[in-house]
């Protein structure tokens, strides 16, 4: 059996879909504004940098298995793009909750 070096495979990991991520920002800056707006939703980038940042911590906890799979993906950032995508959670449900939350909070505070 092979030894598995996890905090190789992890780095190997990130710098993958770092270029990943690199390669998709620089084929949108060769793109006009129109073409951008028509071809891609716009918080895409976004997403694909916040999944990216999910990566930079110790709080993700994926199995070892779980970044051998990403590992043997041509393009694990955007499949996890488009899986979040796929996935039905809402971005604005979030947001919704934390308004809630927040402005809730400051009235507790107000009345205290």
């Amino acid at each position: 059996m092979v030894d598995f070096d996890r905090e190789q495979a992890d780095e190997d990991l990130y710098e993958r879909m770092l270029a990943e991520l690199s390669t998709f920002r620089d084929s949108l800056l060769r793109l006009s504004p129109s073409e951008i707006i028509s071809n891609y939703n716009p918080y895409e980038l976004v997403y694909k940098e916040d999944i990216l940042m999910c990566f930079e911590d110790d709080e993700l906890c994926l199995s070892d298995e779980s970044v051998l799979v990403l590992l043997e993906m041509e393009k694990p950032l955007d499949w996890l793009y488009q899986s979040w995508c796929d996935s039905g959670v809402s971005h604005m449900d979030m947001m919704r909750e934390f308004i809630r939350d927040t402005v809730q909070a400051q009235e507790v505070s107000n009345n205290d």
